[in-house]
C-alpha cells in the first residue's frame, strides 16, 4: 500500500507514520511535479485542496481515499471524485483555537479602538481621554455556529458578551444564548458583532449580501472569517463606505490576492489580513493526529473521521 504526500510534514512526524505502519510505503514530494509520478500506485493522498485536480484524480487509478490538510473543500473535484468512489476527510476540528483568538484580538481591536490609536503614535500625537468601549454586555452573532463557532462562543462568554448563533439545525449549543434555524436574520438587529463561518458550496455564494448589512446597527463590526465569495463584496464595500456598519476584519476576499485598486485597503475601520487567521505553530501536529487516526482507520475498514459529503460540497 502507497501513501503519497504533497504538503510538508516534519520528519520526525513522518518517521512516526513509518514506524506505527511499516506495510505502508511513505513517498514525501516537495512539489505538485514530483508527486505525479508516484500516483499511479498510490492507495491514499494527502494533498493540500488547491493541488488536487480533475488530472490528478486520472492519474490515480487505484486510489481510495484522500486526506486534505485544510478544513475548506470548495476548490476540490467534487463529481469526478464522487464518480470514482473516492472518500475524502478534511481537517475539520483543528481551528477553533486560533480562529477564536482571531475574532477576539478583532473585537477587541475594534472596541478599544486601537487603529485610532496606532495612527495617533505614528504621528507622535498624545491625545488624552479614551474613546473606546468594552465587549461586556455587547451581543455577537456567529452565522456558521459549528466547530469553529463554538469555540468562538465558548470565549466570547469568557467576555462577558450575549452570543446568538444560526445553524442548519437550530439545536442549543453550551455558550450560545440562542440558536436559530430560520429568521435568523433578525438576530442582526441586535448584534455588536457579525461573524460569518459558513462553507463556500453552490447555496452559500453571496449568502451575506446587501438586506443583511442594512438590517444590522449603524456600529455593527462585521468579521468574515469564512470564504471571500461568501459574502458579496461590492454590497460590503458599499455598506462601509456609506456607513451603513461601522467596520469589518476581513480574512477573505472573493479574489486572492486581493487587488491592490481595492478600496479596502484605506478604509480607516477596517483590519485586512491574508487568510491566515486559521493558521498557528501547531497546524501540522493537530492534522497529524487527525491523519494518524485516520489511517489506522483505514487499515481496519473503520469509517474516517471528518468525512466530506461530496454531494452538498461540503
Amino acid at each position: 500500500m502507497k501513501l503519497v504526500t504533497t504538503i510538508h510534514i516534519p520528519e520526525t512526524q513522518l518517521n512516526q507514520l513509518r514506524d506505527s505502519y511499516p506495510d505502508i510505503t511513505i513517498c514525501h514530494c516537495h512539489s505538485e511535479k514530483e508527486a505525479q509520478s508516484y500516483l499511479e500506485e498510490a492507495d491514499i493522498v494527502l494533498s493540500d485542496h488547491l493541488n488536487f485536480t480533475p488530472e490528478s484524480i486520472e492519474k490515480a487509478p487505484r486510489l481510495k481515499w484522500l486526506q486534505l490538510t485544510t478544513a475548506g473543500v470548495e476548490n476540490i473535484p467534487f463529481a469526478e471524485l464522487a464518480e470514482r468512489g473516492i472518500t475524502v476527510t478534511n481537517a475539520k476540528g483543528i481551528h477553533g483555537s486560533q480562529m477564536g483568538e482571531y475574532a477576539l484580538g478583532m473585537m477587541l481591536a475594534h472596541t478599544r479602538k486601537l487603529l485610532h490609536y496606532r495612527e495617533l503614535q505614528k504621528k507622535h500625537q498624545w491625545e488624552g481621554g479614551f474613546i473606546g468601549g468594552e465587549l461586556a454586555g455587547k451581543t455577537v452573532t456567529i452565522v456558521g455556529a459549528g466547530a469553529i463557532g463554538s469555540a468562538i462562543a465558548e470565549m466570547c462568554k469568557v467576555f462577558g458578551m450575549n452570543v446568538y448563533g444560526a445553524s442548519r439545525s437550530g439545536l442549543s449549543k453550551p455558550n450560545f444564548d440562542r440558536i436559530v434555524k430560520r429568521e435568523w436574520e433578525a438576530l442582526l438587529t441586535e448584534s455588536s458583532f457579525v461573524i460569518v463561518l459558513l462553507p463556500l458550496t453552490p447555496r452559500t455564494k453571496h449568502f451575506i449580501h446587501q438586506e443583511h448589512f442594512a438590517a444590522m446597527p449603524q456600529d455593527c463590526f462585521f468579521i468574515n472569517l469564512a470564504r471571500g465569495s461568501v459574502v458579496k463584496e461590492a454590497d460590503l464595500i458599499t455598506a462601509l463606505e456609506s456607513g451603513q456598519i461601522g467596520g469589518a476584519a476581513l480574512d477573505v476576499f472573493e479574489k486572492e490576492p486581493l487587488e491592490p485598486e481595492s478600496p479596502l485597503w484605506e478604509m480607516k475601520h477596517v483590519f485586512l489580513t491574508p487568510h491566515i487567521a486559521g493558521n498557528s505553530d501547531h497546524y501540522m501536529e493537530r492534522v497529524f493526529r487527525i491523519v494518524l487516526e485516520n489511517v489506522a482507520n483505514f487499515l481496519a475498514n473503520k469509517p474516517l473521521k471528518n468525512q466530506v459529503d461530496l454531494k452538498a460540497n461540503y
